[in-house]
């Protein structure tokens, strides 16, 4: 072990660039560009106003997580399928609309929920999710000496245990803290997780294959 710590990658941490952890995700404006089945929003629709009973649009669009631009379309496919229909109104403007099921939109509700009991927030596509993930990766984060020795700081390390952290880190690469119960490995990797700049994206579900995932769950 050298007697100077190891030289850190970077000397100053490295800004967010475009393909760093702040990645641009726009919402989108049409079921197409969700990159997810319009047979799956609908089935999700119906389990959502199935268990809601006579939300108006705008509760719909707020449960889904969705665009009203989306939860529009969505609506007008499912009434040209004669599974919805608008039952009154809670204020001004076509989001203020009040749906309900038919029977038809009953049965499709129940055969939705047979396939899935999954209801919250529409998922994201998978391409979408691995897209966003590959663009705000860890591994062109640098964070520089200072920095590491401040976040740090609440913590007694010896000097050796800093020069062989802050390069592991910097590494970009997958990261194994091991020892005794106790010797500090949580608070460790809590404390670099800190000085992280950015945000991160999680989405609340991924669609893979006409399945749905949870991947974040606030409970």
């Amino acid at each position: 072990m050298p007697a100077e710590p190891a030289p850190f990658v970077a000397e100053k941490n490295s800004p967010p660039s475009n393909n760093g952890r702040c990645p641009s995700a726009p919402q989108p404006i049409s079921v197409e560009e969700t990159g997810v089945e319009l047979s799956l929003l609908a089935d999700l629709m119906l389990k959502t106003i199935h268990f809601t009973g006579r939300p108006t649009a705008r509760q719909v669009t707020q449960q889904l997580k969705l665009s009203f631009a989306v939860t529009e379309e969505v609506i007008g496919f499912l009434r040209q399928e004669e599974a919805l229909e608008i039952v009154g109104t809670a204020g001004l403007g076509e989001q203020a609309y009040q749906y309900e099921l038919t029977e038809r939109g009953r049965q499709k509700a129940q055969e939705a929920l047979a396939r899935s009991q999954y209801v919250g927030p529409a998922p994201v596509s998978f391409d979408n999710y691995t897209d966003i993930q590959r663009q705000q990766s860890a591994r062109d984060i640098r964070i520089d000496r200072e920095t590491f020795r401040e976040g740090l700081s609440h913590l007694v390390l010896g000097p050796q245990v800093l020069a062989a952290l802050g390069p592991a880190f910097n590494s970009g690469r997958s990261v194994l803290i091991y020892g005794a119960s106790g010797n500090g490995k949580s608070s460790i990797t809590m404390a670099v997780g800190e000085m992280l700049p950015g945000q991160v994206l999680i989405p609340y579900a991924v669609e893979v294959h006409g399945q749905i995932v949870r991947v974040f769950d606030p409970r």
